[in-house]
C-alpha cells in the first residue's frame, strides 16, 4: 500500500526515493484501513473471519485465513501498551466497577472455561478487559494493582476476600443483582418477591429522576437522602420480618439472605452521589462478549484470549465514548508508529475524544 515517489537528478542521474512511512506491522502489505476493517468486523460486529473472507472474495480480494490471523495477532501485540494505558487511566480514578464473564478457551483438543475480568470507569466511560484461566479470589487483587478508591461489584465472594485485605478501598454492591435474586424467586413466592421488586423499582425511579434532571454529586446525594433512605429503611424492616418465616434453601430464602448479608454495601450508594445504584455500566461493557461467544465460539488458546481482551478494552471504550472504532483504529495505526511508548497516553480513546483525533 506504500506509495513512495522516486525522483531522478537529471544532472547526476542519481535516483532518490521518499522515506518509507513507519508502520505498526513492519513489511506488512495491508493498509491500516484494511487491518482496521478486519479486526472491527470481528470484535465489534462479531463477524467470523470466514465470512469476512467471503466478503472480500466477492470484491476480488483473496486473503488467506493464516494471513488474517497473523494480522489480528500482531496488531493485538502492538496495541497491548495502549490497553495498559487505558487500565492506568481507569485505576487513577476514585470509582471503578468490576465484573467477570466466562469465555471458552481451546486447550489440548477440548475447550475449558476461562474468565474475562473487566474494570469499568463510569467517570471516564472506559473499560479494561483481561483474561485469566480462573475465577480465583486472587485475580481481582492482581488486576487492581494496589488501587485505592471506591469499588462496586456484585456479591461474588472474591470481592469479599479483597475487602478484607484492601483497607484503601471502599466497597459497594449492586441493586440489579439483588433484584435479580427476587426475580428468580418470583415463581416460588410471588407475594414477597413482587413486593420487594416494586420497592426496588421505586429506588430506580428516583435514579431516573436524577438523570433526567442531570443531578450529580451532592445534589444527587441530597435527593437520595430525602427520598431513597425512607424506602430502604422500610424495605429492611420488611426483609428482617420475612426472613425467619422462610424455609431454608428455598429461592426466596436465598434472595432475602443475599440482600440482607450485603445490606450495608447495597445502601452505601445513598451516602455518595458519585456512586451508581448498580453495576449495569460494567455489565453493558461485557455484553458484546456474549455476542462474540456465539460467533467465534472459543479462543484458540490463552494468548488468543488475551488478544481478545486487548481488542475489547479498546472497542468497548470507543463504544462508550461514541467513537467510530474503525476511524479510531486507523488513526492509531497510522500515527502511533511515529511516537514513543512515553506518548502512549495521547492515544487512548478518552484522549482521542477530547482532541477529536488531533494531537
Amino acid at each position: 500500500h506504500l506509495n513512495r515517489n522516486k525522483y531522478v537528478d537529471r544532472t547526476t542521474g542519481l535516483i532518490f526515493i521518499a522515506p518509507k512511512p513507519k508502520e505498526a506491522i513492519e513489511k506488512c502489505e495491508a493498509h491500516p484501513s484494511l487491518i482496521a476493517d478486519v479486526v472491527v468486523s470481528k470484535f465489534v460486529d462479531h463477524m467470523p473471519e470466514y465470512r469476512k473472507q467471503q466478503q472480500y472474495k466477492r470484491e476480488g480480494v483473496v486473503i488467506p485465513s493464516s494471513t488474517m490471523n497473523d494480522w489480528t495477532h500482531k496488531i493485538a501485540e502492538y496495541l497491548k501498551p495502549l490497553a495498559e494505558a487505558i487500565k492506568q487511566e481507569i485505576l487513577a480514578t476514585q470509582y471503578i466497577q468490576v465484573d467477570e464473564s466466562t469465555i471458552k478457551v481451546m486447550q489440548k483438543d477440548k475447550t475449558k472455561v476461562g474468565y474475562m475480568w473487566v474494570i469499568n470507569s463510569p467517570h471516564l466511560r472506559m473499560s479494561y478487559f483481561d483474561f485469566y484461566p480462573s475465577r480465583a479470589s486472587k485475580v481481582p487483587k492482581l488486576m487492581l494493582d494496589n488501587y485505592t478508591g471506591n469499588l462496586q461489584s456484585d456479591g461474588y465472594s472474591a470481592y469479599e476476600v479483597l475487602e478484607k485485605i484492601s483497607p484503601g478501598m471502599t466497597f459497594y454492591n449492586c441493586w440489579a443483582h439483588a433484584r435479580r435474586k427476587f426475580e428468580e424467586a418470583l415463581s416460588y413466592n410471588e407475594e414477597i418477591s413482587s413486593k420487594v421488586m416494586v420497592e426496588i423499582q421505586k429506588l430506580y425511579q428516583i435514579e431516573q429522576k436524577c438523570r433526567d434532571q442531570e443531578l450529580k454529586g451532592d445534589k444527587r446525594k441530597e435527593i437520595r437522602q430525602k427520598e431513597s433512605v425512607p424506602i430502604l429503611e422500610s424495605l429492611k424492616k420488611y426483609l428482617d420480618d420475612q426472613s425467619p418465616c422462610q424455609l431454608e434453601g428455598t429461592p426466596i430464602h436465598k434472595a432475602i439472605g443475599y440482600t440482607l448479608n450485603r445490606w450495608s454495601k447495597l445502601i452505601a450508594y445513598v451516602d455518595n452521589g458519585e456512586i451508581e445504584i448498580d453495576n449495569n455500566l460494567v455489565e453493558n461493557a461485557i455484553r458484546p462478549l456474549a455476542l462474540g461467544r456465539k460467533n467465534y465460539l472459543f479462543a484458540g488458546n490463552n494468548d488468543a484470549a488475551k488478544n481478545i481482551a486487548i481488542y475489547y478494552t479498546i472497542f468497548s471504550s470507543c463504544k462508550s465514548l461514541n467513537i467510530n472504532p474503525t476511524e479510531y483504529l486507523v488513526w492509531v495505526l497510522t500515527e502511533l508508529p511515529y511516537y514513543t511508548i512515553g506518548d502512549i497516553a495521547k492515544f487512548t480513546p478518552s484522549a482521542y475524544a477530547q482532541s477529536n483525533g488531533a494531537l
